[in-house]
């Protein structure tokens, strides 16, 4: 008895062979067929290779188009390429980038920051914040127009009197747990005590309600941001 498997993909062929009761058979591409014939013991395998159909070389015409327009598709996306200079952490440096590339992909993948981190892509868990100008803002839906002369600052070059007192209450209250959204909620919080030095609870609740934190540490996150207030406040005495 013979039974007949048609297997697309060689690396099934383990799992096509297990099947209790049937004799499966490997077809690894268009033109070869192997048969394997269950008989008591073990498996013999036939193997039998018919004529090369005719339609190959347009095949090979295919293949050769499909070349061409890959190159001209990426020459496309050279051209499409633009050569800015931004400044990032108070230093000068020049990318060149796709227009529409938003800034988290130039930080991550044309300057290796990989502080400010990839979340949602659509602003809305705030993992992606840096400050631009100041301000912080969502770096997954800015892009170079919006950057025209801006100063972006990441959390590796937060080194302003707020940032530093937000990352002393940061280690004080012991706030991270998995810390993927922490440079984030730093930056947040940096940001609000750069506009508000004295924030009430219900003031970091709402400024930084975007700022999501799957491991719900937002306790923490409120009562070292109102910490980092005093430190403020102490340093400037």
């Amino acid at each position: 008895m013979v039974s007949t498997v048609h297997v697309r993909r060689p690396d099934l062929i383990a799992l096509a062979l297990a099947t209790s009761g049937a004799a499966p058979a490997l077809l690894s591409d268009p033109f070869v067929r192997v048969e394997h014939r269950w008989q008591g013991d073990g498996i013999h395998a036939g193997q039998k290779k018919p004529p090369v159909p005719d339609f190959v070389p347009e095949q090979k015409n295919w293949n050769r188009e499909n070349q061409r327009v890959t190159k001209h598709r990426r020459s496309q996306e050279r051209e499409r390429r633009m050569r800015r200079t931004l400044g990032i952490n108070g230093r000068k440096v020049e990318v060149e980038v796709e227009e529409d590339t938003p800034l988290l992909w130039i930080l991550r993948d044309e300057l290796k920051l990989f502080g400010t981190k990839y979340g949602c892509g659509v602003a809305a868990c705030g993992a992606c914040t840096v400050h631009v100008d100041g301000e912080p803002v969502r770096s997954c839906i800015t892009f170079l127009d919006d950057l025209d002369g801006s100063e972006v600052t990441t959390i590796e070059g937060l080194g302003s009197k707020e940032g530093q007192a937000v990352q002393q209450a940061w280690a004080e209250f012991n706030v991270v747990q998995c810390g993927y959204c922490q440079s984030g909620q730093i930056m947040s919080a940096a940001g609000l005590l750069a506009e508000n030095a004295k924030p009430t609870a219900a003031d970091v609740d709402e400024y930084m309600h975007g700022n999501v934190c799957r491991c719900a540490a937002y306790s923490r996150i409120r009562k070292a941001a109102l910490r980092a207030a005093e430190i403020l406040e102490e340093n400037n005495q």
